[in-house]
């Protein structure tokens, strides 16, 4: 793999971590949601519009989350990622770089030695489209035989 390189199947466990762990957060806030619902409706006395998710089904949706991330992560090679992420500030640094050698002024010098060239392949090329072809030397036998 070449620096700055991140191969297709890194691209994938990348892209699937993000959402794993944002479903990992929903289902935990949700969770957490479900709890302070279900104190607000102790608190206050209504039992029967207080629905708890059973321990099972909390314990059941978190070994769900945990076994799809040990999944995710054993395809993941923990050095390919470190090596991704110590390349990443690399190529930025280097786009920063040719980005800034790019908008740099050129001198007053350097600009009027382009010009210079510029005219000069111009010249060039407008002699070369009006070159004609050359007038031949010799005269024609056909031409000499007429005049007889």
């Amino acid at each position: 793999m070449g620096r700055g390189c991140v191969a297709e199947q890194d691209k994938v466990v990348l892209h699937q971590r993000d959402p794993l762990k944002r479903y990992q957060k929903r289902v935990e806030q949700s969770l957490e949601n479900n709890r302070q619902l279900a104190k607000k409706c102790l608190a206050s006395g209504r039992k029967e519009y207080c629905i708890c998710p059973s321990g099972d089904e909390t314990v059941d949706v978190l070994k769900h989350g945990n076994e799809a991330l040990k999944k995710m992560y054993a395809m993941v090679d923990i050095n390919e990622v470190k090596s991704i992420m110590d390349e990443t500030p690399e190529g930025i640094e280097k786009k920063q770089e040719i980005g800034s050698l790019f908008s740099e002024a050129l001198s007053e010098q350097y600009e009027n030695d382009v010009l210079i060239e510029l005219d000069a392949l111009v010249v060039k090329e407008e002699a070369e489209k009006l070159k004609l072809p050359e007038v031949p030397q010799t005269s024609c036998l056909c031409l000499q035989q007429m005049k007889r």
